[in-house]
């Protein structure tokens, strides 16, 4: 089932994605000699992961990153990539890719540092008093915002060492493989760019 591109339908997705780890958890535990005891399992993550490619690029990022990072979500795609199932690895990687979108993350820090410029424009205080208010209210600012928090996480997370890692496993010349290499390298990339322009 794919839930609806709404606030519920990331929050339902979240929570498939959770009980789908869980269960995939729980059964590999189970046979860890007989793979075909938690294929079906693995099969229902991989599924959940590729619905979240698929769909959540076309909603609003900034929403998105408030409510996944608020849930945990993020973090729980960025333990996947750590999975001993390569596809489901890849996909977890292509999903993070999804959400890191360079342009739309610069557009919206630029529009926090306009408000955080805005609410010190009037401000009779000393040239240093102003620059300590704007950085406290740029900060402020920047915690609330959906698309500044997932690359938080994706740091704060470790997401970076993991992704790093991760490079290894990915490198053969399969093109699941392939492809789990390019978005590891467009990840970096664009994590690059935003630092960059901050």
């Amino acid at each position: 089932k794919i839930p609806t591109l709404t606030i519920s339908g990331i929050k339902s997705s979240a929570l498939q994605l959770e009980k789908a780890i869980q269960q995939n958890i729980s059964q590999r535990a189970i046979n860890t000699d007989n793979p075909s005891g938690y294929m079906d399992s693995e099969i229902e993550l991989y599924e959940i992961l590729t619905m979240m490619k698929e769909n959540w690029g076309a909603l609003e990022l900034n929403t998105m990153g408030c409510v996944i990072s608020e849930l945990g979500t993020f973090r729980s795609i960025l333990g996947c990539v750590t999975h001993e199932n390569l596809d489901v690895a890849v996909t977890a990687v292509s999903v993070i890719k999804e959400l890191m979108d360079t342009l739309e993350i610069n557009k919206s820090i630029s529009e926090v540092r306009s408000k955080a410029y805005e609410n010190e424009a009037n401000n009779d205080s000393s040239l240093e008093e102003q620059t300590n208010n704007f950085q406290r209210t740029f900060n402020s600012l920047l915690n609330t915002n959906g698309l500044y928090l997932l690359l938080s996480n994706l740091i704060t997370e470790g997401g970076v060492d993991l992704l790093c890692l991760n490079l290894y496993r990915m490198s053969s010349e399969e093109e699941e493989s392939e492809l789990g290499v390019k978005s590891v390298l467009e990840i970096f990339e664009m994590i690059n760019d935003v630092e960059s322009g901050l």
